[in-house]
């Protein structure tokens, strides 16, 4: 199952908006913003790693699977 991210984006970028002009806590909060976009970027960064190497693995067993049913057939004839 997929993630979706897009939801969070969307709220960060209202969360930014609505904390400009606040003063301190507002550039406190807009670091913590930061450092949650970073976060948020990065694991997206894995997620789509982790679709890469799922589709990977997915070929790898598929071509062992043909393998073996090709070795069977091969052991049949014998």
């Amino acid at each position: 199952m997929e993630i979706r991210f897009e939801h969070t984006e969307y709220l960060f970028s209202d969360l930014t908006g609505a904390l400009k002009g606040k003063g301190r806590d507002g550039e406190i909060m807009k670091l913590d913003i930061a450092a949650l976009e970073q976060a948020l970027t990065d694991a997206m960064k894995i997620q789509e790693e982790s679709i890469q190497e799922k589709d990977q693995l997915k070929g790898i067993i598929e071509e062992a699977q043909f393998q073996f049913r090709e070795a069977q057939e091969k052991a049949k004839s014998f």
